[in-house]
């Protein structure tokens, strides 16, 4: 029963049975006004109807009613309701009737008397009787509640999965939940009253009993509150790692200890092969960046990362190993790099073939091989041989074997999968290595290989050039002094197409060094101030003899914007402007071309060339090919009109090298429009005249004596007839010897020293000439480099050893006595 008296009616309910109405509504009407909750019931059958819709805190009842007495209706309160206080009143004052009430479960017993007396004395009796419930109550109340408090604790810590144990202040066991019993694998009735070293491993077994007797001493537990890890033992005797917090209390001056327990071993595993894996990983970065970063060979590499491998801190070895790698010719292994394998393992191992002790039995299956020495597959022996186990992880790229990676472990190494995965990812980044490292040492044999051929090809190229430029001297000057001779028609014609034809090889010959020095990326540009409109007419001009002879007109117009003087190679920029002049007279066959420089319409700091034509023109579909090495418009205009298809190629690298750029434009039948662009550097103009210029004055300013050291007799002969009119002296030797002892010996002004001369080369002469001029205190005679070569680096070479010009051959009558007269005036 619950006491009614709640927040919504605080008052406590009485039902107060009694037939006398006068006095029932007096107690009724009394009570009331002292809080109480007063109903009345005129007999024992409405009063107990009465109790069954309405619940109430005491029930006061007369002995006597009428239809059922006080007592039979306690008997059917006590039988309904055991719980309900029941207050018995009589006038009688029989001490019987009150003892056979309290014997019937009544709360009290009181007598009618007259007056206020009677009433005083309910109240104080219902007063009491109330807190009587009241305190029955709120025991019952404790009592749940510790129930429920115990039944929910034991729920609690019996459903956990933590091992939940307790121990008194003598390391006894008193508590011990399921989950202790899963974890160590004692049930509760093995380890209650027993000691707590039952679960610590033996060797802790001393520090343990001095930590209780401490706390035991000071009342205080040091390691309370905190989590630890501690290793715990068992009932099968195996060692655990166990995560445990511990508490402690005191109940009537006795400490008892608690702690919760949980096993960490998956987590340590999982922790291990975590550390084991980030090491790993800090392994293999390392590896990766000492192969990128470091120029070693591919064994002082796989040296490195064997004794990396063997340090590795998630690795227990013996410090010992070794990395094979496979022949494929011979189909075995080569043991290339090794550490701590004695002497003799080291020559039976030097090779091993397919399915030969432990490598190779790993070779054979390409899977990782794992066995102790004492194995029977351990075919391999030699004397010292300690024992051990060994791992033989396969060295694979791609499908592609590439060796063995072989690690020594202590004897009784049990296999470890986890191990094994991890030495697999080693393998693997050894792989890359291995892999990239031989990539390299093959890239670098083919650029030896490829820089050897360029260097044949450019030795093949300086010979070809002296080969052909020595004799061409000889053709293009004879020719030359040819046509200055009295000659009728057809002998002038016969000189000029030899004259003709020597240039246009000497054109091939130059197209070819140039794409030579191109693809060498050795082509070198000056950067010269220049007028690109004097330029531009000059070319022009020199084009102009071509153009007549087929009936074309040749046009040129300068827009007014063009510059006096900008900076630039003019060499090179004339060079592009005759090949595509040339082309434009060669592919057009009536019509004109017209050749227009000007100021870029939309960039204004460039220079726009354009040479177009009324020729045959390109079809759309070959324009973009004709820029390309030794490609023509179709295989027929080599055939109808010749060419080494590299002018367009050449003009392409010039323009590109200038920081330009080149197109065409055209239609078949129509013509074509080449244009190509260069940057403009404006310069101011100088007032200083050109060199030619200058050489164009009267030849005889004074008379020179020249030494010429050339072997070739048709050379000779042509520089004779060169300078036969002149007022030079000409003095001619054969060799680089003759020409030092023969400079000794006399005096010259200036010396042409051919540069390939059997017994002394004119670079050597000239050094030693030099050297004795110095010996000497003389100063030193302007000397002439005359070479055949053209090739890039000739004329440094012509310089470093001493010379103070270069000619290159085939040298015109011109040109010779330009660069005399040039020596003739410089003093």
């Amino acid at each position: 029963m619950t006491l009614s008296n709640s927040a919504d009616n605080p008052k406590p309910r009485i039902l107060y049975m009694e037939d006398d109405e006068a006095l029932a509504q007096l107690v009724q009407r009394r009570l009331s006004h002292q809080e109480y909750d007063v109903e009345i019931a005129p007999d024992g059958l409405v009063g107990l109807e009465k109790l069954k819709t309405t619940p109430f805190d005491v029930v006061v009842l007369d002995y006597r009613m009428p239809k059922l007495d006080g007592l039979a209706v306690l008997d059917r309160i006590m039988e309904d309701k055991p719980s309900l206080p029941a207050i018995m009143v009589s006038g009688f004052g029989s001490l019987e009737i009150a003892i056979e009430a309290i014997h019937r479960g009544a709360a009290d017993y009181v007598v009618k008397e007259a007056g206020n007396n009677y009433l005083a004395l309910l109240r104080n009796t219902i007063e009491r009787v109330l807190e009587k419930q009241r305190l029955i109550q709120g025991k019952k109340k404790i009592e749940a509640a510790l129930l429920y408090s115990e039944l929910q604790f034991r729920f609690i810590t019996h459903s956990a999965s933590d091992a939940i144990l307790s121990a008194n202040e003598d390391g006894c066991l008193t508590f011990w939940n399921r989950g202790a019993t899963t974890i160590f694998g004692y049930h509760e009735d093995e380890v209650l009253g027993r000691s707590l070293t039952l679960l610590i491993p033996e060797r802790d077994h001393e520090a343990h009993l001095a930590a209780m007797n401490r706390v035991k001493k000071t009342g205080r537990m040091s390691l309370a509150g905190q989590i630890l890890e501690v290793l715990a033992r068992r009932k099968d005797g195996t060692e655990f790692p166990l995560e445990i917090s511990l508490s402690s209390w005191a109940v009537n001056g006795k400490r008892f200890f608690s702690a919760v327990a949980r096993d960490i071993t998956l987590r340590k595993k999982a922790e291990q092969r975590t550390q084991r894996l980030l090491q790993n990983q800090i392994l293999i970065n390392t590896l990766l960046q000492q192969s990128v970063t470091c120029s070693h060979s591919l064994d002082e590499q796989l040296g490195i990362a064997l004794n990396l491998v063997l340090s590795a801190s998630w690795l227990v070895t013996l410090n010992k190993g070794a990395i094979f790698l496979y022949d494929d010719e011979r189909r075995e292994l080569v043991l290339k790099i090794h550490k701590g394998i004695q002497e003799p393992l080291l020559k039976t191992c030097a090779r091993v073939g397919s399915h030969q002790c432990l490598c190779g039995l790993a070779m054979a299956s390409t899977q990782l091989v794992f066995a102790d020495s004492s194995d029977e597959r351990h075919s391999t022996h030699c004397e010292g041989m300690s024992p051990h186990s060994q791992y033989c992880v396969p060295i694979i790229a791609r499908e592609r074997f590439l060796g063995i990676l072989n690690i020594f472990m202590p004897k009784g190494h049990i296999k470890d999968p986890e191990e094994g995965e991890l030495l697999n990812t080693v393998a693997n980044t050894l792989a890359g290595i291995i892999e990239r490292k031989q990539l390299d040492e093959r890239l670098q044999r083919a650029l030896i290989a490829a820089d050897t051929a360029n260097n044949e090809k450019s030795r093949f190229l300086a010979s070809m050039s002296h080969e052909i430029r020595t004799p061409m001297n000889v053709v293009l000057g004879m020719a030359e002094l040819l046509l200055e001779t009295p000659l009728d028609a057809v002998q002038r014609r016969f000189a000029q197409t030899m004259q003709s034809s020597g240039k246009t090889l000497m054109g091939v010959i130059n197209d070819i060094l140039d794409f030579s020095r191109i693809e060498a990326g050795n082509l070198p540009l000056v950067q010269v101030p220049y007028s690109p409109r004097q330029m531009v007419e000059e070319t022009t001009l020199l084009m102009q003899t071509s153009a007549v002879k087929k009936g074309l007109v040749l046009g040129v117009v300068t827009d007014l914007g063009v510059p006096d003087t900008v900076l630039g190679d003019d060499g090179r920029v004339r060079q592009v402007l005759i090949n595509l002049i040339g082309n434009a007279i060669k592919f057009t066959h009536a019509g004109r071309v017209d050749v227009h420089m000007s100021v870029h319409p939309v960039e204004p700091e460039t220079l726009l060339f354009q040479v177009s034509d009324t020729g045959i023109g390109i079809a759309p579909e070959m324009t973009e090919h004709i820029f390309k090495h030794f490609t023509q418009a179709d295989a027929g205009i080599t055939r109808r009109y010749g060419g080494t298809g590299l002018g367009l190629a050449i003009s392409r690298c010039l323009v590109e090298l200038m920081g330009g750029r080149i197109t065409v434009a055209s239609r078949p039948g129509e013509g074509s429009v080449f244009s190509f662009t260069l940057p403009m550097k404006v310069v101011q103009s100088s007032s200083s005249q050109n060199l030619s210029a200058v050489l164009e004055k009267d030849v005889a300013v004074k008379p020179l004596r020249i030494l010429l050291a050339e072997d070739t007799e048709e050379n000779l002969i042509l520089f004779e007839a060169y300078l036969a009119q002149t007022p030079y002296h000409l003095k001619m030797v054969n060799n680089g010897v003759e020409a030092v002892l023969e400079f000794q010996k006399d005096i010259f002004d200036v010396i042409i020293m051919d540069v390939e001369m059997p017994k002394l080369d004119g670079y050597s002469a000239t050094r030693q000439i030099r050297k004795w001029e110095q010996a000497m205190g003389r100063l030193p005679v302007p000397i002439i480099a005359l070479s055949a070569h053209a090739m890039e680096g000739e004329k440094e070479r012509s310089q470093e050893a001493g010379c103070t010009l270069y000619l290159s051959k085939p040298v015109r009558k011109k040109m010779l006595l330009d660069v005399l007269h040039h020596v003739a005036t410089s003093g």
